[in-house]
């Protein structure tokens, strides 16, 4: 690997990876404090419902495998858009309250910021050791 590019997009993957892997762990460690923010952030959202236990189950089995598969540079044109897909939904249904905004702008922002590095990472992935066709890139 003697290429800047290739080593600039293994760096964004590993970051990346870590960045998801280490959340679905954080949730995992700290499973019922964790369960509780999330339940009261999703009822006070604009949504306005409780979030189900499956569901917080779901996002921790996500964010670990997620974060696993995009260290191991697994798939990453399915593995990278379908994690920017859940940032984006898991952003907007988290941080986006009906009258406040502003206070959750920072925590929505990492939402979309990791959607446009997902979805960077996953078009440049053809371009590396195994073009994108399920080998390691």
């Amino acid at each position: 690997m003697t290429d800047p590019e290739e080593r600039a997009q293994t760096a964004g993957r590993v970051m990346l990876g870590l960045l998801f892997l280490g959340l679905g762990v954080w949730k995992l460690a700290g499973y019922g404090d964790r369960l509780a923010a999330a339940q009261e952030a999703y009822d006070t959202n604009i949504w306005d419902v409780v979030i189900p236990v499956p569901l917080f189950w779901a996002m921790i089995l996500i964010e670990i495998g997620g974060g696993a598969l995009l260290l191991a540079g697994w798939r990453l044109r399915i593995v990278a858009p379908a994690l920017a897909f859940y940032a984006l939904v898991t952003g907007i249904m988290m941080h986006v309250r009906a009258f406040n905004l502003v206070a959750e702008i920072a925590s929505l922002a990492w939402h979309v910021i990791a959607a446009a590095g997902l979805l960077a990472l996953a078009a440049n992935a053809g371009a590396g050791r195994g073009g994108g066709r399920g080998e390691r890139v």
